[in-house]
């Protein structure tokens, strides 16, 4: 059975019609990033360890992408996202099938480096959370 997950549509996206550009327009990829959202991620997560299909469904440029985007990311479980709107062809408002395949290929090659390469620091011994997250006094360090 399908789970929805509905978003909230909140009026101050919109000023006369026009998305304001304040911030970044690519989805977020963490839930620090995402305003008002606790209600939307709770459901998303309970319907990820349920469900067998989930649908996020809303209107354009509400944080659709965004919510699912962070809500994966903060599960620290592999997944695949391909970015649908990479493949579209303009010229003929079509996903080809080509294109589509290319994006599903590259969002597995990424998978796959980014496992290989954790898979190898554990058996090093080494702990490693992704995102990696550095203190900022760390990144202001000399390095020696």
């Amino acid at each position: 059975m399908a789970r929805l997950v509905g978003l909230k549509y909140h009026p101050c996206y919109l000023v006369s019609g026009v998305l304001p550009t304040l911030f970044s327009v690519e989805p977020k990829e963490s839930l620090q990033d995402l305003f008002d959202r606790e209600d939307e991620v709770r459901k998303l997560r309970e319907g990820l360890s349920r469900e067998r299909l989930i649908l996020v469904l809303g209107l354009r440029r509400i944080g659709k992408s965004s919510l699912v985007l962070a809500t994966l990311s903060s599960t620290g479980q592999p997944f695949v996202y391909v970015d649908v709107r990479r493949a579209y062809d303009e010229v003929s408002r079509r996903v080809p099938a080509e294109r589509l395949y290319e994006e599903l290929r590259s969002s597995l090659l990424r998978l796959s480096v980014r496992d290989r390469v954790l898979e190898a620091l554990r058996r090093m011994g080494v702990s490693l959370e992704y995102p990696v997250k550095v203190p900022a006094e760390e990144l202001a360090a000399p390095v020696l």
